[in-house]
């Protein structure tokens, strides 16, 4: 009765020790996730205008509208790592500046007039809000929203524009589809949604950004839908 008492318990032993291995199994996995640190940004992807590095808009990898001449950009461009130096094309007053990632796709372009530097446009890639926007580098000055086909009837696209006046910078938001956008930005007092992505940046010369006024479509930044 002895023997069959130990052999009894040592069955429950066991099977306890099975339940305790399984369960911790599965906490394990759990433990993990939830301690899982951001991915870290491509090297592909230009953050430069997002994080002030490695300089300050309206300068972009040490070139700026309104002082540097093509022979110095295409140097300079071909220093940045995350563009491809075989495809940097010069087409009449422009750069056209393909990136490593992805491939056979614009992500630069640089205008030149009299031999001088006088926009860069960046084609973003990498999924930025303007919500996470205004928090890195602080709100607008003005925004716009219009069609992006004015002599449509009905309007059926709309695109929205910020503007940071001494950063000479812009960011622009498209939607080719509807005009919906441009209604409820209306509707909301002139507020955007703080989760529409960014779609292209653009430095200028300070030019562009003088006589942005309301009755030419000009907003001054009132924030976002939802802000108080």
């Amino acid at each position: 009765m002895k023997a069959t008492s130990i052999l009894r318990l040592l069955k429950y032993l066991s099977l306890f020790a099975l339940i305790l291995c399984s369960c911790t199994g599965k906490q394990l996995p759990l433990k993990v996730n939830s301690t899982k640190t951001p991915t870290p940004a491509s090297e592909f992807e230009d953050r430069s205008w997002l994080i002030d590095l490695p300089c300050r808009a309206p300068c972009w990898y040490d070139l700026t509208p309104g002082t540097t001449d093509m022979s110095t950009a295409k140097k300079l461009v071909n220093q940045i790592p995350f563009i491809d130096s075989k495809k940097i094309l010069v087409k009449g007053n422009s750069l056209f500046i393909y990136c490593k990632q992805p491939e056979n796709e614009l992500c630069t372009n640089l205008y030149f007039k009299n031999d001088q530097l006088t926009k860069i446009w960046m084609n973003i890639k990498f999924p930025v809000s303007l919500a996470e926007t205004v928090d890195n580098i602080g709100p607008p000055n003005y925004l716009s929203y219009r069609p992006i086909t004015p002599n449509a009837t009905p309007p059926d696209d709309c695109y929205l524009e910020l503007f940071w006046v001494t950063r000479q910078m812009t960011l622009r938001y498209y939607d080719y589809h509807s005009n919906d956008l441009c209604q409820e930005i209306k509707n909301a007092g002139n507020k955007p949604s703080p989760d529409l992505t960014v779609h292209e940046v653009w430095y200028m010369l300070p030019d562009y950004f003088i006589d942005l006024t309301v009755d030419d479509g000009y907003f001054q930044w009132v924030g976002f839908v939802g802000d108080e």
